[in-house]
């Protein structure tokens, strides 16, 4: 029975035993010398609050909703140009200014040639209603009437 109390003694003794061993061989003196020990270098930031952006570029593509093709409606020297490019337009804004002196001037040679064509018609007309009266007394023959006719409605058909 004392062989188990030893037996029992020494097994609970054994880790303390172990651990003392191991102890006393780590404080040995270092054999290999004493090697400095390498220095890291590392960076120091100093932290301070920034305004950060909060943006994301992404690619893309976009597709317009709508189109508009823009195009001449009348001839002419273009002299300004009312809008900036990319800006958005609304319907029936003016885009373009267009030398006026041209269309001017093709105005005004029209209504020339109304003004005309209105004398021409007036003429038409009294000579028409002149040879209305003369074909009933047969002082003038049935061909002059018809082209005194012809006539007039030419004229009217020009101031139209």
């Amino acid at each position: 029975m004392n062989n188990k109390r030893s037996l029992g003694r020494r097994l609970r003794l054994a880790p303390f035993a172990l651990a003392a061993m191991l102890l006393v061989g780590g404080c040995g003196k270092d054999e290999q010398g004493n090697a400095p020990e390498a220095v890291q270098r590392a960076t120091v930031v100093t932290v301070r609050p920034t305004a950060v952006p909060m943006t994301v570029e992404l690619p893309g593509r976009l597709d317009a909703y709508r189109q508009a093709e823009v195009r001449a409606r009348v001839a002419g020297i273009v002299t300004a140009r009312t809008y900036e490019e990319g800006q958005e337009v609304k319907q029936g804004a003016v885009l373009f200014r267009i030398d006026p002196a041209p269309l001017k001037a093709a105005r005004d040679a029209a209504q020339g040639a109304l003004a005309k064509a209105q004398a021409a018609a007036l003429a038409a007309s009294d000579k028409r209603r002149r040879y209305d009266d003369l074909v009933r007394d047969r002082a003038v023959s049935e061909r002059d009437h018809t082209e005194a006719v012809a006539d007039d409605a030419q004229a009217k058909a020009a101031v139209a």
